[in-house]
């Protein structure tokens, strides 16, 4: 992987290319992945912010108040509330978490980028390392979660990235996986703590909707206890894809969040392999979801980004959708 300091938006940022996919990383902003490319089809996937360009925020800004749109990283939570538990309980944590709006430090490093911070409100490290994959020139970020105090700490993690979507295209989740409704809005999906089964009864939500209805459609689900290592985006127009492969033994949760039909030019779908089955630590804490640090203890977890051409799979389902 070639690693090129840039000038990006005003900000110090670095394209990383391969002979697969070409991305551009923001350390500045959070370690904010801002663009990835498929070379071969030319699609950019990541979904741009077509009303605030990326832009520094103060730490605790509302995460709909910024210039949201990217790949970012939540931890310790993704709703804003308080922390739970003791030795922390009632410190703050705030909306979609620490990370995305502070600065992290950053070096190029044996053809990998590197990139981290330490935690504002919580004492942790959290590190992420970009790389190519060499069995198949996946992107390859891989996380490292150090907790720097002599008390345990509990934790949600979900990557945050969001692609431009448009109409027709499908969302891959396990066919039968359970889904639980976070939220829906206009409760069309249940209220929150609702479950169903992925492509089960009235709910098929494997293809992007048009807009002709002018019903908006604002949706975020976790799908639970996955047994298939992959999620992904197949964009027919392009004919091409985008799977989010995962270790089943670090990862077994895809939270997937659907907003379209809100504004012209800013549907978008977010597909994110996380920790913890609710936005809130408190909610993930009594599903029981929650995963906890030990003091001094290292965790490490990986996530590849692989972009290709064509389904990503031949399976097919009764209506002739592809899976």
């Amino acid at each position: 992987m070639q690693i090129q300091a840039i000038d990006y938006l005003n900000f110090q940022a670095y394209r990383l290319s391969t002979s697969v996919w070409e991305a551009v990383c923001v350390p500045e902003r959070g370690a904010n992945i801002a663009e990835f490319h498929h070379l071969r089809t030319g699609r950019q996937w990541l979904w741009v912010n077509p009303r605030v360009p990326l832009a520094l925020h103060d730490y605790g800004c509302p995460y709909g108040w910024s210039s949201a749109s990217g790949f970012d990283e939540c931890f310790p939570a993704i709703a804003p509330s308080v922390y739970p538990l003791e030795p922390y309980k009632e410190r703050d944590i705030p909306d979609h978490g620490e990370l995305w709006s502070l600065p992290w430090s950053a070096e190029v490093a044996g053809g990998s980028l590197r990139t981290w911070i330490e935690g504002r409100n919580f004492p942790y490290r959290f590190e992420r390392t970009i790389s190519e994959a060499e069995d198949d020139g996946a992107m390859l970020l891989h996380y490292k979660l150090t907790n720097l105090a002599d008390a345990p700490l509990a934790y949600n993690w979900s990557s945050h990235p969001v692609f431009a979507a448009s109409e027709g295209m499908i969302v891959h989740v396990e066919r039968g996986a359970t889904i639980r409704v976070e939220q829906s809005l206009g409760d069309r999906l249940g209220k929150a703590g609702t479950r169903f089964q992925w492509l089960g009864g009235t709910h098929r939500l494997e293809r992007i909707p048009g807009c002709g209805s002018g019903e908006v459609k604002i949706d975020k689900l976790f799908a639970e206890n996955l047994t298939r290592n992959w999620v992904g985006l197949y964009h027919p127009e392009s004919d091409s894809h985008l799977a989010l492969r995962f270790d089943l033994n670090e990862i077994n949760t895809v939270g997937v969040w659907i907003n379209v039909c809100e504004a012209p030019g800013e549907d978008r779908v977010a597909i994110e392999p996380c920790r913890g089955n609710t936005d809130s630590l408190a909610g993930s804490l009594e599903e029981g979801t929650a995963s906890f640090l030990a003091p001094g203890e290292v965790q490490e977890w990986s996530l590849w980004l692989q972009p290709g051409v064509g389904p990503l799979d031949l399976e097919v389902y009764a209506d002739g959708s592809p899976a």
